[in-house]
């Protein structure tokens, strides 16, 4: 009887064990605002600000700047994205945001390893010229339709949103397609929707 009991017993443990695991929630993306930004290309030397929201205040900027560094002589010319005080986006301990696919889950805790930061300037890309060589370098060199995650601070919430982004390190263009924010306060989008 105690061995039947505990056959009994097993046969139903391991029959829950094989119960599929529930998908996962499904997120909707919230009203959103969006912006086109008509596929700007920004080469070294440019630069564009952008409004985000359109509350009248910039959001972000993508910038370039050249650096000599005399004890490698190397010049380094980078591509650079800058938020502003109430913009934040997720940033690693080597001062990296994620390159992000279309339909990623953007929330406050959806990049294990990243904390929010806002007033950030992160290095997308740059080319290192030294008197023998000429190289790229950064997460974003390659980004074909990739999404910088972000969101906005307005009345003490968080706006989550997005921007699309493509390099070319042939013409050495930065190249800003379309952004989309959050109307909706505190609610997860997804990349690109």
């Amino acid at each position: 009887m105690k061995n039947t009991l505990r056959i009994v017993l097993l046969t139903i443990l391991f029959a829950a064990c094989d119960k599929p695991l529930p998908p996962p929630p499904v997120v909707k993306n919230p009203e959103m605002h969006y912006v086109d930004f008509g596929n700007k290309s920004i080469a070294f030397g440019g630069y564009l600000r952008a409004d985000l929201d359109n509350d009248a205040h910039f959001d972000l900027s993508f910038t370039t700047m050249i650096l000599g560094d005399p004890i490698t002589q190397s010049d380094r010319k980078q591509y650079l994205l800058n938020f502003g005080l109430d913009t934040y986006n997720p940033v690693n301990a080597e001062e990296k945001t994620p390159v992000l696919a279309k339909g990623a889950v953007i929330s406050d805790n959806a990049f294990s390893g990243y904390n929010w930061y806002n007033a950030s300037q992160i290095m997308l890309s740059q080319k290192v010229i030294t008197a023998t060589s000429e190289r790229w370098e950064g997460d974003w060199k390659n980004a074909d339709h990739q999404y910088i995650a972000l969101c906005i601070l307005k009345n003490n919430s968080r706006h989550y949103g997005w921007v699309e982004i493509s390099f070319n390190t042939e013409t050495a263009k930065l190249t800003v397609h379309r952004s989309g924010v959050s109307k909706t306060p505190e609610k997860p989008v997804l990349a690109g929707s």
